[in-house]
């Protein structure tokens, strides 16, 4: 028996669905900090860089992630950020 044009666009459609299902997703990739600083001052806060970004404060921890030079020299350049010893 022929299958009809709608027929056909439902049975492609299908596969479609089913091999973009089947395709693997890569899993997120974990950067860990490159530098843990404590905040000598307050527990929490938001800290806003010269580039207007806003970095929070937690736990009195800040974590610079590898590459952010911007807010390795902002928090080096403070006395009230000390690099945390691990």
């Amino acid at each position: 028996m022929a299958k009809t044009n709608a027929e056909l666009d439902t049975a492609d459609s299908s596969a479609e669905s089913i091999a973009l299902a089947a395709s693997p997703i890569p899993a997120p990739v974990a950067t860990k900090p490159a530098t843990l600083f404590t905040d000598t001052l307050y527990t929490s806060r938001t800290l806003i860089l010269p580039s207007h970004r806003a970095v929070p404060v937690v736990a009195k921890r800040v974590a610079v992630l590898d590459g952010d030079e911007e807010l390795l020299d902002y928090l080096n350049a403070s006395a009230e950020f000390q690099p945390l010893q691990e």
